[in-house]
């Protein structure tokens, strides 16, 4: 008989070098895993902390205690006595109340509402925004100060220098809310002439554009 010298099978090396390889192979697979989810790990984490500043900053928004017009990029700073400030824009001008006043007025049948619906108790105060100097010396000089334009003369009148070159003119010399005499010296009218304040207040001390 023939003795079999060649036969088929895994000598202890070929058996050794696949260990190796499927090591290898094992490892590789183990280290790019393990790298994805490290990756993935700092990506959540960046996300977190970005919708922490995001949320932070929304609630900074939310607690910034200053009133904005945005149809003519104006911002007030409020106070403890005009939180509740209310406008109303037309063209350049801007009409302003107290929120509180106006529900009293309206409720008390104080205000007037007019033919075209205007309620007379939305301007407390009314502003006008002016675009240049030119535009301020038209105006009627209606408050104490003074304000140097291009030419070096000075202009009279309340007027507000807003940061990006426009001028603020405030007005007071609106009328009771509806003109009815027989809400002189009342309470409401007493309140009628505090929120007039209050709302100039703030306006003269931070009207700002933004």
């Amino acid at each position: 008989m023939k003795s079999l010298k060649n036969e088929d099978g895994f000598s202890p090396l070929h058996t050794l070098l696949v260990l190796v390889i499927v090591g290898i192979i094992g490892f590789t697979g183990w280290y790019v895993w393990n790298a994805n989810q490290d990756a993935t790990k700092t990506l959540n984490k960046a996300n977190k902390e970005t919708s922490s500043e995001s949320n932070a900053s929304r609630l900074d928004h939310q607690n910034d205690a200053r009133y904005k017009i945005t149809e003519l990029k104006l911002a007030v700073s409020l106070n403890d006595k005009t939180t509740d400030l209310i406008s109303k824009v037309s063209g350049s001008k801007i009409d302003f109340s107290l929120k509180s006043f106006l529900d009293e007025a309206n409720a008390a049948k104080y205000s007037y509402i007019d033919p075209n619906g205007v309620n007379s108790c939305e301007k407390l105060v009314t502003i006008k925004v002016l675009k240049d100097a030119a535009e301020v010396r038209q105006q009627p000089t209606e408050v104490t100060g003074e304000l140097i334009d291009t030419k070096g003369d000075p202009l009279e009148g309340r007027i507000i220098k807003l940061n990006d070159g426009r001028y603020a003119l405030p007005s007071t010399n609106q009328g009771p809310c509806n003109g009815d005499a027989s809400f002189d010296g009342s309470p409401l009218q007493d309140k009628d002439v505090a929120a007039r304040s209050n709302i100039l207040k703030v306006l003269q001390a931070s009207l700002q554009s933004y």
